[in-house]
């Protein structure tokens, strides 16, 4: 008999299912029709056929073992599920140590998927105050109960009233008389509505994600608002994202939990994120310690451990010329003071967003020479930096003076794929096909959203701008097609997630609608040449300088990509506010409402030289200044004013 804290066995299911993970496909189809039939055979006769089919994993653990015994903490659900189709007889007991230990535990004969068990002989469990569902906090009494704590009356005043010894733990009792836990109570959130809502069920929900390594749920208070909100914070697997190629982490991890906010009620849906690279803390237990991680979110900065010493191979990695000057390129990039390590991701440790990675190419080809244009995307981690570089060292590239300034950047012609794209003649049919499109839209959003137009003159009817707008919902993009002039409309062209457009109608659809689709794996230097050239042949290009949508309809920060154009292209950015859209269809919703959207479009401006002149002389990015004027000029066209 093997009796240990669930996450021992959650390490022996893991190991054993990516054991299977290596083999051929064959062998992956073949274990998991087994693992049903035996599912399926032992929840409806109680043989235990797993024993037999899986045979040479039980041989590992030696053919006496006959029982896997879970405490300590609450068993995974699924561990237990797994377990159990492979063979095992898997039993969970519940206690604490004032039970000395044990209240409930699993019967052999009669076990109960997901629960843990009945009350042992001469023990009384009972739930107070249950909900409509029936959950409320566990009580028990009997001889096993402690008589008190040692010299704190008032805690075990508090503890056992009336006889009952009050656990702290929420669950309920079936019709059988088994007990099931859902979390703790000192854990229970209750919203601004009064709905309670118990983290532990949420969180394996909200970490269906691959991206996503841990996720604790935790509970914040809105300024001004009573109850508490739903807060995510999240432990992303780095080496998931890597081979993924995928650089925004937090972008891409927002865009991940929004696709589960969306099948939730309202009640259930988080409404911030925080993303920290260091574990969760938890108890030897594995227990989630909620009030580190609560403070850590209050703190605003994530738990940072005692490193550990270099190792020798790092250290002398570190003392190469090559390190050297990485360290000192990326220091320049970052706060004072800011301290760097070699395993520290780019992204989350170090905060270099897409666009900082671009500056970064650019500082380092001062020092190494032109790289690949790839080469942004291909580093994750200061250790990846450093070593990518010392083998292209290796390999001979061009030696120092081949660094680009912004100016090369955007006059560089982009792939010829994206030129095509972008020269590329509508055929008639197409062109029918747009107009129809278009009819259609305006209609739609006429009569489904009352959608109101105003500042309109704004919008130059030629030469090329830059259309600078808010994003708060997926109808933005298609708001704005109806809301621009007809004239304006032939002539703009918008930037495209690739993964929406990969079959072959949604690819028409980007075709027609003017839309250049761009992957995960697509360089920065790609998609601001890209937006460069949309300019160069006259064109116009719509642009959501935020780079995300906001999960509350508030107006994000605006990534500088929006100041690098408007400052080297020297061209008008227009900037439109769109109202409603939001209110609409926000993030978290899975199908629009009734809501009346109004866009309104601003006077256009131009960044002029004198005012990068000055932005420089005074110390700061022209670049991130022209963004913060751009982002301004939206905020302005609010009816109602946001900071």
């Amino acid at each position: 008999i093997v009796v240990a804290v669930p996450q021992m066995f959650a390490m022996i299911r893991r190991g054993i299912f990516e054991e299977l993970r290596g083999r051929p496909a064959a062998v992956r189809l073949m274990a998991h029709l087994l693992l049903s039939v035996s599912g399926i055979v032992r929840r409806l006769t109680g043989w235990n056929v797993g024993r037999r089919l899986f045979s040479p994993i039980h041989k590992n653990f030696g053919q006496s073992l006959r029982l896997l015994v879970s405490g300590g903490a609450k068993l995974d659900s699924e561990v237990e599920r797994d377990l159990t189709r492979l063979g095992f007889t898997v039993l969970e007991g519940y206690g604490l140590t004032e039970t000395a230990p044990v209240l409930t535990f699993t019967p052999l004969k009669r076990p109960k998927a997901k629960s843990v068990g009945l009350p042992i002989s001469n023990v009384e469990v009972r739930i107070l105050n249950p909900d409509e569902t029936g959950v409320g906090e566990v009580a028990a009494r009997g001889p096993n109960v402690m008589k008190g704590y040692d010299r704190a009356p008032e805690a075990t005043a508090e503890a056992i009233r009336d006889g009952w010894f009050h656990t702290g733990d929420l669950g309920y009792v079936d019709h059988d008389g088994y007990l099931f836990l859902t979390g703790r109570l000192k854990e229970l959130i209750v919203t601004a509505g009064g709905k309670n809502i118990i983290p532990e069920e949420l969180e394996a929900q909200y970490q269906q994600s691959p991206a996503i390594k841990e996720l604790c749920l935790v509970a914040r208070k809105r300024e001004g608002e009573e109850g508490e909100t739903l807060h995510a914070v999240v432990v992303p697997d780095i080496e998931y994202l890597k081979a993924q190629k995928i650089l925004d982490t937090p972008i891409y991890i927002k865009d991940q939990l929004n696709k589960v906010i969306r099948t939730l009620p309202p009640y259930k849906r988080i409404t911030g994120v925080s993303i920290i690279t260091e574990p969760l803390p938890r108890t030897r237990l594995g227990k989630i310690r909620r009030h580190l991680v609560i403070a850590m979110v209050e703190s605003g900065k994530a738990r940072r451990e005692a490193r550990p010493a270099v190792p020798k191979a790092d250290q002398e990695l570190l003392e190469t010329v090559t390190a050297r000057d990485v360290l000192a390129t990326l220091a320049t990039l970052l706060p004072a003071g800011k301290e760097i390590h070699i395993e520290d991701h780019l992204d989350l440790d170090l905060g270099l967003d897409s666009l900082k990675r671009v500056e970064l190419v650019v500082a380092l080809e001062k020092q190494f020479g032109s790289l690949p244009e790839n080469f942004a995307v291909e580093i994750v981690t200061v250790r990846d930096l450093i070593e990518k570089l010392r083998l292209l060292e290796q390999e001979g590239r061009e030696g120092p003076g081949a660094q680009r300034t912004w100016q090369e950047i955007v006059q560089t012609a982009p792939p010829r794929a994206v030129t095509e794209a972008l020269l590329a003649i509508p055929s008639p049919a197409d062109r029918i096909a747009t107009r129809v499109g278009v009819a259609w839209l305006n209609g739609l959003f006429r009569s489904m959203f009352n959608l109101t137009v105003k500042g309109q003159e704004h919008v130059p009817e030629r030469g090329p701008f830059l259309l600078a707008a808010n994003h708060a919902s997926f109808l933005d993009p298609f708001v704005l097609l109806v809301a621009v002039p007809r004239s304006v409309f032939s002539r703009l062209f918008s930037l495209g997630w690739e993964a929406y457009f990969h079959n072959a109608f949604t690819a028409w659809i980007a075709r027609i609608g003017h839309v250049i689709s761009l992957g995960p794996e697509t360089p920065l230097v790609t998609v601001l040449q890209a937006s460069a050239a949309v300019i160069r042949e006259g064109k116009c290009l719509l642009i959501f300088p935020e780079g995300e949508r906001s999960i509350n309809g508030r107006l994000l920060p605006f990534k500088k990509g929006i100041g690098v154009l408007a400052c080297e292209l020297g061209v008008p950015v227009v900037p439109v506010r769109i109202e409603g859209s939001f209110e609409a269809w926000p993030a978290d919703a899975r199908l629009p409402r009734f809501r009346s959207i109004t866009v309104r479009f601003g006077k256009s401006l131009t960044i002029s030289p004198p005012m990068m002149t000055e932005w420089i002389a005074s110390g700061e990015d022209p670049h991130q200044a022209a963004a913060n004027v751009i982002r301004e000029a939206v905020a302005s066209l609010s009816s109602k004013r946001e900071s």
